[in-house]
């Protein structure tokens, strides 16, 4: 079912359901990042998909976590060590199960498109801290890329990188940025003051993180709180009552049910 854009606001109102985003895609039942779990997420009927990009040595926009490819496909190396012909080689779905081993890295382009008119899509961005110059490119061609799938007012752009958003925000004002909040327990309420800087949109943070003092303060700031991983219905309805916007999830189809009544 194609989704219209007005069941699309990031801050929940009165009532309504918290957004339940695919981490990975539907990546509980399928390999991370690969359009099997993308297609199984927006077949769930998720709200959003969220991915990881990373550009190869020909400057295309693809889909895979790591800044190496041996953990979920059969290359070796660096993403950016190789072609998108090249990585088109390498099976990315053996590793998570046999039956997938048809699955190979897509393009960000690809995924957009399939997301298109169904969903929205959560971009992470990745880190380059000491590369500038790298780190201006690489937004520069994630924002030309969707562009050029017509999925800008539909793209949430994250990121630990708070300064990569700043850099991305730059060269278009009117991308959705989401801060991801820093891994170390001293720099949260910094982050929470890094995305009001930035002019994002969502604070993104961990359940572990989640301090009511916390919530309080981003939601006081305008912003929209999603919280990670999410993947019991029970931590999901509890998560939800405190008001939390949106849930990440690896297995969304698992939370769906829980709020389909109120959607």
């Amino acid at each position: 079912m194609v989704k219209s854009r007005d069941n699309f606001a990031l801050r929940r109102s009165s009532g309504a359901p918290p957004l339940i985003i695919a981490h990975r895609g539907c990546s509980a039942h399928a390999p991370e990042n690969t359009m099997a779990a993308f297609r199984m997420a927006i077949e769930a009927g998720v709200d959003m998909i969220e991915l990881d990009v990373h550009l190869t040595a020909d400057e295309e926009v693809v889909v895979i976590h790591d800044q190496t490819l041996q953990r979920t496909t059969t290359g070796n190396g660096p993403v950016r060590s190789y072609s998108r012909q090249e990585l088109h080689a390498f099976d990315a779905g053996s590793w998570f199960d046999p039956a997938f081993a048809s699955e190979r890295i897509p393009t960000l382009h690809d995924v957009l498109m399939l997301a298109r008119n169904r969903c929205r899509v959560n971009i992470e961005l990745k880190s380059h801290p000491f590369h500038r110059e790298l780190r201006t490119h690489y937004g520069r061609k994630v924002l030309e890329t969707v562009a050029s799938a017509g999925m800008g007012k539909d793209v949430l752009m994250s990121s630990f990188d708070h300064r990569l958003l700043a850099e991305v925000h730059s060269q278009d004002p009117g991308v959705v940025i989401g801060v991801l909040q820093t891994r170390f327990r001293s720099l949260w309420d910094r982050s929470a003051n890094s995305a009001r800087d930035i002019g994002a949109s969502v604070f993104i943070c961990s359940r572990r993180a989640l301090r009511s003092s916390l919530l309080d303060s981003v939601h006081q700031s305008g912003l929209a709180v999603f919280v990670y991983s999410v993947n019991d219905p029970d931590d999901a309805e509890r998560l939800a009552a405190r008001s939390v916007d949106g849930l990440i999830s690896d297995d969304p189809a698992r939370l769906q049910p829980r709020f389909t009544q109120s959607r």
